[in-house]
Order: C-alpha cells, then sequence, then structure tokens
C-alpha cells in the first residue's frame, strides 16, 4: 500500500515536470513568433515608409522653382506636379499632371503658369487655385518668360531669326508693350526679372549675362563669352544676381552691378551637371537653392560658403 502510493505521488510529479517542460516550450514558440511578428512588422513599415517617401517626393525636370513668400517653403513643379521643402520634410503639394514644356515662373503669392506654346497663362495659388488668366497678343508663340517675386510684372523674350522681341506686361497681362531688343548675344537660356524693379531684368545666354535697369534700352555684359544656363536676382537692398554657367566645369557666380563685379562661389561639389535653376529666398538673402539637370538640389544658407544636398536624381531626402 505505502509503494502504491509512492508510485502515485513520483507519477504525479512527473506528470507536473512534463507539463511545465511542454508549457514553457509552448511560451518560447510563442514568444519567438512574437518577435518575428514584430521583425516582419517593422520592415514592412519601413519599407512602405520609404516607399511613400519616394513617391510624395519624387520630381521628373523642374518646370519652374520658388519660395512662399515668407521664406519657409521651397517648391518644385515637375510634370508629375509641385512637390515642397520645408523644416526637413517634403511633401507633395500637387499630383496634377503638367506638360512639357510648360513654364512655372515663382511670383510672392504662388506662381504664374506658362502654357507649353508660350502664348496663355494663369496666375495661381500654390494649392492651385486661379486668380487671374491671360493671353499673349503679339508675334508668335514660344518664348522665355520671367515673373517679378513682389510686381508680378511679365516678361517674354522670343528669338526670331536674328533678331529677340521683347513683351511685357505690368498689369497682368492685359496690356502690352512690345518691341526689339538689341545688344543681346548668343541662343538666350533663360531670363530673370527683379522683384520689384519692373525696368530690370536679366538675360543669361550661351555668349554670357546681360543685365538692363532700363527696360532693355541698353545693357551691361557679365560672364562675356561663356555659357549662362541660369539666372536669379537677390530680395536684397542693393542689386544682385546668381548666374550659373556650363562647359568643361559648371560655375557659380555672384554678380554685384554696383561694383561691376562677378564673384565665382565654389559648386566643386555639382561637377559637371548643368544647373538649371536658382532659387533666392524672399525673406533670408543668405539662401539659395540650385536645381541640376540630373535632378539634383542643393541648398547654402550662408551666401554659397557650403552647401547641403535636398534631392538627388529627383527624389527629395528628408531631415536635412
Amino acid at each position: 500500500m505505502g509503494k502504491n502510493k509512492e508510485n502515485s505521488q513520483a507519477g504525479g510529479s512527473g506528470k507536473k515536470s512534463y507539463q511545465l517542460v511542454f508549457w514553457l516550450l509552448v511560451a518560447k514558440i510563442v514568444f519567438i513568433l512574437m518577435l518575428v511578428g514584430l521583425a516582419v512588422w517593422l520592415i514592412y513599415s519601413v519599407r512602405f515608409a520609404g516607399s511613400s517617401d519616394r513617391s510624395a517626393v519624387h520630381f521628373n525636370g523642374a518646370l519652374g522653382s520658388g519660395y512662399t513668400g515668407d521664406g519657409k517653403k521651397l517648391w518644385i513643379s515637375a510634370s508629375s506636379g509641385i512637390v515642397s521643402y520645408e523644416n526637413g520634410i517634403w511633401k507633395k503639394e500637387s499630383s496634377s499632371l503638367n506638360p512639357d514644356g510648360s513654364q512655372f515662373l515663382p511670383i510672392k503669392n504662388g506662381y504664374v503658369r506658362i502654357s507649353p506654346d508660350g502664348i496663355e497663362g494663369q496666375q495661381k495659388t500654390l494649392a492651385g487655385q486661379e486668380k487671374a488668366a491671360f493671353r499673349l497678343r503679339g508675334e508668335g508663340s514660344g518664348g522665355v518668360w520671367a515673373a517679378g517675386y513682389a510686381s508680378s510684372a511679365l516678361y517674354r523674350l522670343k528669338e526670331n531669326e536674328n533678331r529677340v522681341l521683347f513683351s511685357f506686361s505690368d498689369d497682368g497681362g492685359r496690356t502690352w508693350i512690345e518691341k526689339e531688343l538689341n545688344g543681346i548675344r548668343g541662343r538666350i537660356n533663360a531670363v530673370a526679372a527683379h522683384p520689384r524693379n519692373t525696368a530690370a531684368f536679366a538675360v543669361a545666354t550661351t555668349q554670357g549675362l546681360f543685365l538692363t535697369d532700363n527696360r532693355g534700352r541698353n545693357f551691361q555684359t557679365y560672364l562675356d563669352g561663356q555659357n549662362v544656363s541660369c539666372v536669379s536676382y537677390g530680395f536684397g537692398s542693393k542689386v544682385s544676381l546668381l548666374a550659373g554657367t556650363f562647359g568643361q566645369q559648371t560655375g557659380l557666380y555672384s554678380i554685384i552691378p554696383d561694383a561691376g563685379k562677378a564673384i565665382n562661389l565654389d559648386m566643386g561639389t555639382v561637377e559637371s551637371d548643368r544647373l538649371v535653376r536658382i532659387v533666392q529666398n524672399p525673406v533670408h538673402d543668405q539662401e539659395s537653392v540650385v536645381l541640376t539637370n540630373s535632378g539634383d538640389a542643393y541648398l547654402t544658407a550662408n551666401g554659397g560658403q557650403n552647401w547641403v544636398v535636398l534631392a538627388q536624381k529627383g527624389r527629395g531626402l528628408p531631415g536635412k
């Protein structure tokens, strides 16, 4: 009888030990499965976030770029829509498709969109709300456009054989002044307008940079003989410009007309990539962004002494 009792106790103890081992094994398997599930979720979340980020900030061929009036937000218009950059974060402002050949001109409260044929235009907010529309009446279609950032004055230069035809409006395109310009050499790459002075604009050509402050009656020449790919005016009280050149090497110059100077800034990081747009901040006069032909974007906050990469190959880099 005593022996049976001992056997019974031993069997019960063995059964309990077996159950303990079993549940410990189950708990271990559940814990491992939870870890695997957490790892899969994290990988998926990171990939999904990265995929969403790339989709949200990708731009292919900048059609125009500018800053908002408070100087806080940079925007870039591409064929796939408009993206923006603010406080280290890229986001998509608009997914509406923009036809190749469109031109987007930055103004204080948004932009002016020029149709691919260069005849019609709309003034819009960054959200895409139309404020005004116009149609150019004059000689032919096409041409290179600019707009005064604060004045919203419109400028178009069109090459016709050996002539440069100039169209200007300071009333939103309701009326136009048209004339022929002299003193410009080379094929026109870009035009920039002074943000406030409607009589001042700059013409970048394959043979130099040509500045006027009397609406084209005469021009000052800078970077003579160089292929100037883009140009923009600064917003300070003294007239200054930034101009990009392209040849064996890419160059960026600070132009100070009052001093007659063209100062070469260091853009060694760009190497042989062509500068296609320069955007200057309307509030912070030392901040500028340059865009390249391959879709890179570089920002300087100290007048060109140092540069930060904001985008590569048309994809925004967060957290810069």
